[in-house]
């Protein structure tokens, strides 16, 4: 016979157990929903959907290990140095929602109590393009060996100038696509003029026959100016679409053609690519035009068995303006990446601190607010590299890496955006 005290001992873990419960269509969804359903779904790199209860139930102890541990969302820059409007990384409170939805059965719950579907589009994560541009035919990639870079030309058909809002990069074949560089070469342009519409062209790797010394001075990648073709998006493994800030937009003139610069990387399997660029149009001028550029230095040269290999890339900034969204890159033997900004008489700021990064989890980085830089301040991008045997994605640890386009040698890019007035 038990007291009354008795049986309220023994029903209240059951009690603290239910009050504790966590269902998945009320409270994991929103969760999935804003972190990660971007990627987890059909048509997009992860490797399973997210959309359902009946798609997720299976992975509940792998979700879990991932957002405890941290690894997932992906997410690399150091909290200590800046804050970052696309930190895609979950909350504590969040943590504890899928740990405690696992910990208590996985329950489906009631279906009702699901917020609201995200409406996708055909895979545009940028909703539906006002324009699509597609290399102009299938390209074969084949199963094995080295594929150079790879150009190709199609006409906007643009009658008017317009304003980039939002543009998405998708590859026909993800698991060849390297990266792919979309650029927009305005009319009258001396850039690879015997690249025109319907053509496709290689770039193979020429490699001088002294390799020059390292040195710490860096360079533009595109000399921060209106060059000839100007970058107007990207895509890397797992990277995101361009999505401009209120007042903001990239700059295309009518007439202007698109190239895309492709790297494709045989995996064994024969394929076939053509991929597509979806743009939205802004519906008014902005008043800031957005224009990237990259801090590289060309001449590193990483020393066989290295663990730990500094380069150094160090520019001065040649006119006042604003900077944001940047985006490190380095091949199979990046380890970390700093970007910091220096001015006389102050003591460097860190703008980017990425202290691990992930070849296969390109990101970009997206601060808050807007770096405000002056005419003669100095950007120094630094990179260490990991050429040792300890390094499990090495190709080749007794190998001298240099600068090189492919991903068995070695880049060192610091992407950034920039911005000028849209009327001069």
């Amino acid at each position: 016979m038990f007291s009354l005290s008795g049986t309220l001992m023994l029903c209240l873990p059951g009690a603290l157990l239910a009050a504790a419960q966590v269902e998945f269509h009320k409270d994991v969804t929103p969760v999935l929903r804003k972190h990660c359903q971007g990627c987890h779904r059909p048509g997009e790199p992860a490797p399973f959907s997210m959309l359902t209860y009946k798609d997720t139930r299976p992975w509940a102890k792998a979700i879990r290990a991932a957002v405890v541990a941290r690894k997932m969302p992906p997410w690399f820059a150091n909290p200590a140095h800046g804050e970052f409007q696309n930190d895609s990384r979950l909350n504590d409170k969040e943590i504890e929602t899928i740990t405690k939805w696992v910990d208590t059965g996985a329950v489906e719950g009631d279906p009702a109590k699901a917020p609201k579907a995200l409406a996708f589009d055909q895979g545009w994560r940028i909703g539906k393009p006002d324009l699509i541009v597609e290399i102009p035919a299938d390209f074969p990639i084949p199963k094995d060996g080295v594929v150079d870079y790879t150009w190709f030309a199609a006409d906007m058909k643009l009658t008017e100038d317009k304003w980039i809002e939002k543009l998405q990069v998708i590859p026909g074949s993800r698991e060849h696509v390297h990266h792919a560089l979309i650029f927009a070469r305005a009319p009258g342009s001396k850039f690879r003029p015997t690249l025109q519409p319907g053509g496709v062209t290689s770039r193979p790797e020429i490699r001088p026959e002294k390799l020059p010394p390292q040195s710490d001075k860096g360079s533009f990648a595109i000399g921060v100016g209106l060059g000839a073709a100007e970058m107007i998006g990207d895509y890397v493994p797992n990277g995101d679409p361009y999505i401009a800030e209120p007042g903001q937009g990239r700059f295309v003139k009518a007439g202007s053609h698109m190239l895309f610069q492709m790297h494709y990387t045989p995996n064994g399997k024969p394929a076939t690519d053509r991929t597509r660029v979806g743009i939205v149009f802004a519906k008014t001028p902005p008043t800031e035009r957005v224009i990237n550029d990259a801090v590289i230095n060309t001449t590193l040269r990483i020393p066989p068995g290295e663990p730990n290999h500094p380069v150094t890339a160090l520019v001065t900034v040649p006119r006042d303006t604003k900077i944001g969204a940047f985006g490190p890159h380095m091949h199979l033997r990046g380890k970390a990446m700093r970007v910091e900004l220096l001015r006389a008489g102050q003591d460097p700021k860190v703008l980017l601190d990425v202290p691990a990064y992930d070849f296969n989890w390109q990101l970009k980085y997206q601060p808050k607010d807007w770096v405000t830089v002056r005419k003669g301040d100095q950007l120094r991008v630094t990179a260490w590299y990991d050429n040792s045997p300890n390094n499990r994605y090495n190709p080749d640890p007794k190998r001298e890496v240099p600068w090189g386009d492919q991903s068995t040698d070695e880049m060192l890019f610091a992407f950034f955006d920039y911005v000028i007035p849209a009327q001069p």
